[in-house]
């Protein structure tokens, strides 16, 4: 409760200096939106005062976008920053073009195979049974509804038909 407090005042304090269109955190994780000059202020601000609330911008976890591709105004925030390009990531939900979009679903689908090939090969050791439940409870379901529940059909249709097969065939394996 202690953290989540801090993290309000610094809040306060962005939302008092400037005049962004959304202002939108959880918990440490923010999302800024509105013109350049004024996430640059937030920027500042977050800087300049967050070390007061013992509260750090830690660059490298950072990242600009600009849906208009223009980057106008990217010499008001320092260069480690990151220029996302087709999109971002947003709680674990891309939100982009579709090639962006496409990008993410086909990193994560290559993990997800990966980590099903070591669980297959794994059921000697954990059993069948621990195995099931990982693949229920841990790989599958939960992050499916996630993604089904943030994404538009018309964009997660075609990635939900693929993660199916891929956990149908791991529960064929078992």
């Amino acid at each position: 409760a202690l953290f989540s407090m801090v993290c309000a005042e610094l809040i306060r304090e962005v939302v008092n200096g400037t005049d962004l269109d959304i202002n939108r955190w959880f918990l440490d994780d923010g999302n800024l939106y509105g013109k350049v000059t004024e996430v640059a202020k937030a920027w500042n601000i977050i800087c300049e005062k967050g070390p007061n609330f013992g509260l750090y911008a830690v660059v490298k976890k950072c990242e600009l976008y600009w849906p208009s591709g223009s980057g106008k105004g990217r010499e008001l925030f320092p260069k480690e920053i990151k220029v996302m390009k087709g999109g971002v990531v947003i709680l674990g939900s891309p939100l982009g073009d579709e090639q962006f979009v496409n990008l993410y679903f086909e990193d994560k689908r290559v993990k997800l195979v990966k980590l099903l090939d070591k669980l297959k090969t794994s059921t000697s050791v954990l059993g069948h049974q621990s195995v099931f439940l990982l693949l229920t409870k841990c790989l599958s379901f939960c992050k499916f509804v996630y993604n089904a529940r943030t994404l538009h059909p018309s964009v997660f249709n075609c990635f939900a038909t693929r993660f199916d097969n891929l956990i149908l065939d791991c529960f064929c394996f078992l």
